[in-house]
C-alpha cells in the first residue's frame, strides 16, 4: 500500500498572478473568505489596474455596465452606469487601498514558467522579479492573467498595409503625442473597441470613417435608468445600491434569453432600435444588418446613443467592405471605392492566450493545456491546485470571475476540511469518447475562430475546450449562476467533486453537497454502494436544448484512488466508461485512508 504524499511547506498558501480586476477581486475573496491563509500577487507590470491601465486610446471604457463589471463588495456609486477606464483604474485602485489587498502585490514580478511537484505538494513559480531570478512556491495559484496577448496584437493580414505613408496605429498600443486634429481617419474593425474609439476622436479629427467587413449589431444603452432614479429617490443608499445591481442582473438575462428563445424577433427589434438612432434616409443594408443573430456574438454597447452622435453631424460614417490593396495614401475596396486617410487605426481585434503564455509543467513535464478540458470553468484537467478566473461571455467579466474565486476560496475550505493537499480535475477512462469539443469562449466570432489557446499559431483545434457534460460544460450566461454571487453561494459548484476519503470521512463533507445528494449518506452498505449513489445522482444533462448526451446503461461506478495511485484498488471493478469529469484529492502525510497511520 503506497504512503500518502509529503506536503512541504510553501511561501505562500496562495499566489494570484495578476493585479488587474479579477486579481484584486480574487484576493478579497481569499483574504475574507480564507483569513488564515498567507497569499501574495504578482504583477508583472509596475501599477494596478491591468487592462485598464495598459489601454490608452480615446474613449476606453467598458461595454459592460459598472455596476455588475464592478465589485460586488464595493458597490458602483456613480451615476453613470458605463465609465471610462480612468475611471475604472481610479475605482480598481481605490477598492485595493481601502481593503489592504494593494499591500500584498508585489510589482515587476513576471511569472514564466510554474512546475507542480508531486513530491512536495506545491507549486514552484520561476519569476523575474526586478530583472533577476527569482523562485517562490505556492499550495494554491489563481492565474488572473486575462485571456489576451498584452505584448503582441492580433495578426490580421491587410494587403499593401506596409506602403502607407500615413500613420498606423493599433489601439492597444495608442501613441501618447498622436495629433489627430484636422485629419481624416479610418478605423478598421466593427467591433467594440471601432465602436468605443469612434464617437471620441470624430470630435477632434475632420472625419472619421469605420471600415467593416461585415456589420456588428450596436445596442444603445442609457447610462442612469428610470428605476435607478427611483430606487436611490425612495431607498436607502444601501438597499437602492443592491437593488441596482440586481436590476442589471436581471434584465440582461431576460433580453439575452428573448434572443436565444426568439431569435428572429430579436434581430428585428435590435435592428429597428438601430434604425431609430441613424439619420433619417439611412438604408440598413449592407451597414447596419450583421449575418448573424443577436447574442451568437457579443453585443457592442453605445452609451446614450454616443456612436450614432457623429453620424448625423457627418463628422463620421460607416463604410462595409473588404480592402483590396492600402497604397502609400488610399485604402482601395474590392468594390472600387477609396478612401484617403492620414491615419488607419487598425482595431481588428485582440490576440488570445491563455494563462499569460506561462510554461505550465507537473514533475517537470510540459503541460499540454490546449488538449485538456476546463473544469467548472475555473480549473484544467489533471492540473493540480491551479485555478483561472474566466468571466462571461454574454454578461460582466467580473461576474464569472467572481464566481471563480468564491469556487477557489470554498474548494480550499474543503480541502482543509478533508485535510487534503491537492485537488486534481480528472475524466473517467474513456469519458472523452463521448465529448462534444468547444472553445473555451462559446463564440462564432471572428476573434475567437482565428486565434488559438497558443499565442502564436492561430489553430482552432489548440483552444481550450468544453464538452456537453456536467461539470466541463462552457460558462454561459446562466441564471442561477449569476443570482447566486448576491450572497457568494453556489451550491451546485461542486456537485461533481468526489475526494479520495473512505466511509467515515463522508459526513464532513455534505454541507458542500447539494441538497439532493442528501440520501447518499454513509451507511452500512460501504463506500462501493455510496459512491455509486452519489455518482447516479449527479446526473448527466446538456448545456442546451440544442445539446445532446450519450445515454449510459448502466450506472457508473467511479474508482476510488489511494494516496497518490491512480489506479482502481486490487478486487476494485473497472470503472464503466462515461463523461462525467471528477475532482481527485492528494491525501496529506500521515493520513491513512484505512484510518491508521500513514505506512
Amino acid at each position: 500500500m503506497s504512503s500518502a504524499q509529503t506536503t512541504s511547506k510553501a511561501d505562500f498558501d496562495v499566489i494570484i498572478i495578476g493585479a488587474g480586476i479579477s486579481g484584486i477581486n480574487a484576493a478579497y475573496r481569499v483574504q475574507t473568505e480564507l483569513p488564515n491563509a498567507s497569499y501574495t500577487i504578482l504583477e508583472a507590470r509596475d501599477t494596478i489596474g491591468g487592462t485598464w491601465d495598459l489601454f490608452r486610446f480615446p474613449g476606453i471604457r467598458s461595454d459592460s455596465d459598472l455596476h455588475t463589471f464592478g465589485f460586488q463588495w464595493r458597490p458602483w456609486q456613480a451615476k453613470k452606469a458605463y465609465a471610462d477606464g480612468g475611471m475604472i483604474l481610479d475605482y480598481i485602485k481605490d477598492a485595493a487601498a481601502t481593503y489592504g489587498i494593494d499591500k500584498k502585490i508585489q510589482y515587476h514580478h513576471h511569472l514564466t514558467a510554474a512546475d507542480w511537484s508531486s513530491g512536495d505538494q506545491l507549486w514552484n513559480l520561476q519569476v523575474t522579479a526586478n530583472g533577476e531570478p527569482k523562485t517562490l512556491t505556492a499550495h494554491f495559484c489563481i492565474m488572473s492573467t486575462g485571456y489576451y496577448d498584452y505584448a503582441k496584437p492580433l495578426d490580421v493580414e491587410i494587403p499593401g498595409l506596409e506602403n502607407f505613408k500615413g500613420t498606423v496605429v493599433h489601439p492597444q498600443f495608442w501613441p501618447e503625442d498622436l495629433d489627430y486634429s484636422g485629419k481624416d481617419m479610418v478605423v478598421i474593425g466593427s467591433g467594440a473597441t471601432a465602436v468605443t474609439l469612434l464617437p471620441v476622436v470624430a470630435e477632434t479629427a475632420k472625419h472619421v470613417t469605420m471600415l467593416q467587413r461585415s456589420p456588428s449589431y450596436i445596442l444603445v444603452r442609457s447610462s442612469n435608468t428610470l428605476q435607478e432614479i427611483i430606487f436611490h429617490a425612495v431607498l436607502p443608499r444601501w438597499l437602492a445600491l443592491k437593488l441596482v445591481r440586481l436590476t442589471w442582473i436581471i434584465l440582461p438575462w431576460i433580453f439575452f434569453r428573448f434572443c436565444k428563445a426568439f431569435p428572429a424577433a430579436s434581430k428585428s427589434l435590435v435592428l429597428a432600435l438601430t434604425k431609430s438612432h441613424l439619420p433619417k434616409g439611412t438604408k440598413m443594408e449592407p451597414d447596419w444588418v450583421p449575418t448573424y443573430n443577436p447574442w451568437e456574438q457579443r453585443l457592442c454597447t453605445s452609451p446614450d446613443a454616443d456612436f450614432f452622435l457623429g453620424l448625423k453631424t457627418g463628422k463620421s460614417d460607416v463604410v462595409t467592405g473588404t480592402i483590396s490593396n492600402v497604397s502609400a495614401n488610399a485604402i482601395t475596396l474590392d468594390d472600387g471605392r477609396t478612401l484617403h486617410p492620414d491615419i488607419i487605426v487598425t482595431a481588428t481585434g485582440l490576440r488570445l492566450c491563455f494563462a499569460g503564455a506561462v510554461a505550465l509543467s507537473v514533475d517537470g513535464e510540459l503541460f499540454d493545456s490546449p488538449s485538456k478540458y476546463i473544469w467548472k470553468g475555473m480549473m484544467i484537467q489533471d492540473l493540480p491546485n491551479m485555478a483561472f478566473p474566466i468571466g462571461y461571455l454574454h454578461s460582466s467579466w467580473t461576474l464569472g470571475a467572481d464566481a471563480t474565486a468564491t469556487m477557489v476560496c470554498r474548494l480550499i475550505k474543503h480541502m482543509q476540511t478533508q485535510n487534503v493537499s491537492a485537488a486534481i480535475p480528472r475524466l473517467a477512462l474513456g469519458g472523452k469518447e463521448d465529448m462534444e469539443d468547444s472553445s473555451w469562449k462559446m463564440s462564432k466570432s471572428d476573434l475567437i475562430t482565428l486565434v488559438a489557446g497558443r499565442p502564436h499559431k492561430p489553430n482552432p483545434a489548440e483552444t481550450q475546450k468544453y464538452n456537453n457534460t456536467t461539470s466541463i460544460a462552457g460558462r454561459s450566461f446562466r441564471q442561477r449562476e449569476r443570482l447566486t454571487l448576491l450572497t457568494s453561494v453556489n451550491e451546485r459548484s461542486l456537485e461533481d467533486l468526489v475526494p479520495c476519503k473512505y466511509e467515515k470521512k463522508w459526513k464532513g463533507i455534505k454541507k458542500w453537497t447539494v441538497k439532493r445528494r442528501a440520501v447518499a449518506r454513509n451507511d452500512n452498505g460501504g463506500e462501493k454502494k455510496m459512491l455509486e449513489r452519489i455518482h447516479a445522482s449527479a446526473s448527466l444533462r446538456p448545456v442546451s436544448r440544442s445539446r445532446t448526451l450519450v445515454s449510459h446503461k448502466s450506472d457508473p461506478v467511479l474508482p476510488r484512488y489511494h494516496g497518490n495511485s491512480q489506479a482502481p484498488l486490487p478486487n476494485e471493478p473497472n470503472p464503466v466508461a462515461q463523461a462525467t469529469p471528477y475532482l481527485i484529492c492528494r491525501l496529506k502525510q500521515g493520513i491513512d485512508p484505512n484510518g491508521g497511520s500513514g505506512t
